[in-house]
């Protein structure tokens, strides 16, 4: 209509200040028989002792300063052990290395050394995938086990292939596509992989 001008405001109402805290680590690596990586280990166990600690330290001047706040979890991305499911003198290499993380990491804080949840996934150290490994430990297939158990805990609220984000709730979102050499049938020097991509999300619930 000529000579007359329609203004449509729309009010969009602030979200509620929200703070989430969590600690992002990876390539921990865990060693365990025949490596000359021996200090990884205690090293491990000396970041997991400053993280349970994080609460007591504050935050530099210029991001605002005040103590931390406890996080809500430890997100490890990848490489958590060293060596797939390779074997060294009769001891599988990945499922000794596997124990040494579930000492120091546990599962939802209460069941390791380190205080919070940790939310792990896997590198190229932590392959093969499922039902390509050769000596019968597989971290993925465990890795997947766990997430049943965080989701019975609460401590995921579902597995998707992309988060939606919706709803004024911000989740943290990892897209893990690793590029992995696959391994002649002659290679055996180790099974650390076996697929030249794999992509994986997770969700984190509140």
């Amino acid at each position: 209509m000529a000579g007359s001008l329609l203004l449509v405001g729309t009010v969009f109402a602030e979200a509620p200040k929200r703070d989430v805290t969590f600690i992002s680590t990876s390539d921990s690596h865990y060693v365990s028989v025949g490596t000359r990586h021996k200090h990884r280990n205690a090293d491990n166990r000396k970041t997991i002792l400053a993280i349970n600690a994080v609460n007591n330290v504050n935050w530099p001047a210029s991001l605002g300063g005040g103590l931390i706040d406890p996080p809500r979890g430890m997100m490890l991305l990848g490489d958590v052990i060293d060596d797939g499911d390779a074997m060294f003198e009769g001891i599988n290499k990945g499922q000794r290395q596997y124990e040494y993380f579930l000492a120091d990491c546990g599962l939802d804080g209460t069941d390791g050394v380190l205080k919070y949840p940790v939310y792990e996934t896997w590198g190229n150290h932590d392959g093969p995938p499922i039902g390509k490994e050769r000596f019968g430990f597989n971290f993925q297939a465990w890795f997947k086990e766990r997430n049943v158990i965080r989701k019975k805990k609460g401590l995921i609220a579902n597995l998707s292939d992309i988060w939606p984000v919706n709803g004024g709730r911000g989740r943290p979102l990892q897209r893990n596509c690793v590029a992995g050499r696959i391994r002649g049938e002659g290679d055996t020097a180790d099974s650390r992989q076996g697929s030249s991509f794999r992509t994986f999300d997770r969700e984190i619930a509140d």
